[in-house]
């Protein structure tokens, strides 16, 4: 570079200068240990386990003592979350049928105060009041 340039280096750019030992040396990575490997999260091991079709998991409690849980089916494990969720719903589980609801139909809007304040009751008794007239007389 000539030294007579009028260009600013990228030093000169800077407001303040980084001191001698912060600096990153030539060659050297900013990120010494990289990108953490695949398969340490937290999704990316509930994903392997959902995806199998079988888990043995053997737990050691603190004084050595050991249980093993085994769990299969013939499609993956999350066939038979989703059946048991299901069957759950089915047997009268609110909260199940609400989860299983949320999950295939999105969650409901949730109305302001503002706008609930709108909506006439009166008018939505009235109808309603109707149906079931006509209802006792048949």
């Amino acid at each position: 570079m000539n030294p007579n340039s009028t260009k600013k280096t990228p030093d000169k750019l800077r407001k303040k200068k980084m001191p001698e030992g912060k600096r990153f040396k030539p060659g050297v990575s900013g990120n010494p240990r990289g990108r953490p490997k695949k398969g340490d999260a937290w999704a990316d091991v509930a994903n392997e386990i959902l995806g199998a079709k079988s888990v043995i998991l053997t737990i050691t409690s603190e004084d050595g003592k050991t249980k093993e849980l085994s769990l299969g089916c013939n499609k993956t494990l999350r066939h038979a979350i989703i059946f048991a969720q299901v069957n759950a719903a089915l047997n009268g589980n609110i909260q199940a049928a609400r989860e299983l609801a949320d999950r295939t139909e999105g969650k409901p809007a949730q109305m302001s105060i503002p706008e609930a304040g709108i909506i006439d009751l009166s008018e939505i008794a009235q109808a309603l009041s109707g149906r079931y007239e006509v209802r006792g007389m048949n």
